[in-house]
């Protein structure tokens, strides 16, 4: 999982937003399936911050997009951080819980 979001953040920088979605989501699944708790955090924070970079992207992009794909996009991307924040707070890990409600008022 840690290899895949390390992969997902690698097609960020270079500006591949679906291909960094993509790689990111299986990270998550795979965090998910194994139950493995030290990541689930960090994971879930990277998503959330693909998505916001990806809408970043899309609005900077001269193409037809509906109100309520950014609407939709950005709850998601705001559900993931709130779900980070959440997960750090049990854990007790306030770096992850700031970085993760930064993202989320975003």
């Amino acid at each position: 999982a840690q290899a895949l979001r390390l992969v997902a953040e690698v097609h960020a920088a270079q500006g591949e937003h679906d291909a960094a979605l993509r790689a990111a989501g299986r990270a998550l699944q795979l965090v998910k399936a194994e139950g493995d708790s030290e990541q689930m955090g960090p994971v879930l924070l990277t998503v959330a911050q693909l998505r916001l970079r990806r809408l970043q992207a899309e609005g900077e992009a001269p193409m037809e997009t509906s109100r309520g794909h950014f609407e939709d996009e950005g709850e998601q991307a705001s559900e993931a951080a709130r779900e980070a924040a959440a997960f750090a707070r049990r854990r007790g890990d306030d770096s992850l819980a700031g970085s993760a409600l930064c993202v989320a008022a975003q």
